[in-house]
């Protein structure tokens, strides 16, 4: 995006997001002078989707018994995780798509604030 923007082909305004799993909190924020690129957001996966089971949930699936999906990292991980990357003035923007996924997410917001 920063090319595009250096040879002005961004024509909307663009609010961008680090990946958490890839990304380091150290990494800088980028605020362009004109406005038209921001980067201060970073974002993480909690779990996979509905459709190949994967998305993390309290109870097992019905069409799919032995399973309740995937966590993508641990409470404490996750807490530690997102910890950084808050401390730096990121904002956190998180995937969960199951109800044990969006249990562990909000329970580690809440306890940000």
């Amino acid at each position: 995006l920063r090319e595009r923007h250096h040879r002005g082909e961004l024509t909307l305004r663009v609010y961008g997001f680090r990946d958490g799993a890839e990304g380091s909190p150290t990494d800088p924020h980028v605020t362009t002078e004109d406005g038209m690129l921001t980067v201060r957001g970073v974002k993480f996966f909690a779990d996979g989707a509905m459709g190949s089971w994967s998305a993390a949930m309290l109870q097992p699936y019905s069409d799919k018994p032995e399973t309740s999906g995937t966590m993508v990292y641990s409470r404490e991980t996750f807490l530690t995780n997102v910890s950084a990357w808050a401390s730096r003035g990121y904002q956190l923007a998180t995937h969960a798509i199951g109800d044990a996924a969006n249990r562990q997410v909000l329970d580690v917001y809440a306890q940000l604030i």
